[in-house]
C-alpha cells in the first residue's frame, strides 16, 4: 500500500469519525500506547486518554462540530512507517460561534496490511485566524 493511501484512509476516517462524534472508532485509529498533542498543547498518552479527551470536549462545545480534512502529503520513513501532513477546517465550535478554525496536523502512523495501520503520535497546531484586511 503506498504511504498516500494508508494516510488518505486515516484522514477519512479521521473525520468520519469526528463528524459522527464517535469517539470510540476515533480512539481505535490509535495505538494502545500513542500519543497527541492538540492545539493548546495538552499532551495525550494512551489510546485511553485520547478518547477521553475527545468525548469530553464533544459532549460539550464541539458537540455539532463539523471537520474538513485534507491530507497534505504523505512518505515512507521506513517499512511499514509512515509520516503524514494534513490540514483540517473546523466549523462549529460553541464558544465561537460563526469562526471556522483551520490547523496543520502531522502524524506518525505504524503497521501494516496484517495487523492494520495506526496513529503512533499525533500534533495538532492551531493555524491563525485571518485578521479581516477591510478591503
Amino acid at each position: 500500500m503506498e504511504p498516500s493511501d494508508v494516510a488518505g484512509e486515516l484522514t477519512d476516517r479521521f473525520a468520519d469519525t469526528w463528524n459522527r462524534h464517535d469517539m470510540e472508532e476515533f480512539a481505535l485509529m490509535f495505538h494502545d500506547d500513542a500519543s497527541f498533542v492538540n492545539v493548546v498543547g495538552m499532551h495525550m498518552r494512551g489510546r485511553d486518554e485520547i478518547q477521553r479527551a475527545h468525548a469530553g470536549i464533544h459532549a460539550g462545545p464541539y458537540r455539532n462540530s463539523h471537520l474538513v480534512v485534507e491530507l497534505q502529503d504523505a512518505r515512507a520513513l521506513a517499512p511499514n512507517v509512515v509520516l503524514a501532513h494534513f490540514s483540517t477546517q473546523l466549523s462549529g465550535d460553541e464558544r465561537a460561534p460563526g469562526v471556522i478554525r483551520s490547523s496543520y496536523i502531522t502524524m506518525l502512523i505504524e503497521g501494516g496490511e496484517s495487523d492494520g495501520w495506526k496513529v503512533a503520535a499525533a500534533q495538532n497546531t492551531l493555524l491563525p485566524i485571518p485578521e479581516d484586511s477591510g478591503a
